[in-house]
């Protein structure tokens, strides 16, 4: 198609232990995703608002734990529906 171009998912990835962030990443990385890198909740939190479309975060952050970054996420603007694994929506 001409003049289409995709935009790649941006994938949040919070995480202070360099080798799980380096094991997650390569994971993630694919065709269509952009992974972006924070090493702590309050750096998370400002790529977050930036606009991504996962977050994986980490539960014992520096600054800001895990659990504390979604509170905070939650009271942001969003661009797109969220969703967790609990949710009956959630895709099998």
């Amino acid at each position: 198609m001409e003049g289409s171009s995709k935009q790649p998912a941006r994938v949040l990835i919070i995480e202070d232990d360099p080798p799980q962030a380096g094991v997650l990443s390569r994971a993630l990385a694919g065709e269509g995703r952009e992974i972006v890198l924070a090493e702590d909740g309050l750096k998370g939190l400002e790529l977050a608002r930036a606009g991504v479309a996962l977050v994986i975060a980490d539960y014992d952050l520096p600054g800001m734990n895990g659990v504390e970054l979604v509170r905070c996420g939650s009271c942001a603007p969003r661009r797109s529906p969220r969703r967790s694994s609990s949710s009956p929506e959630w895709p099998a």
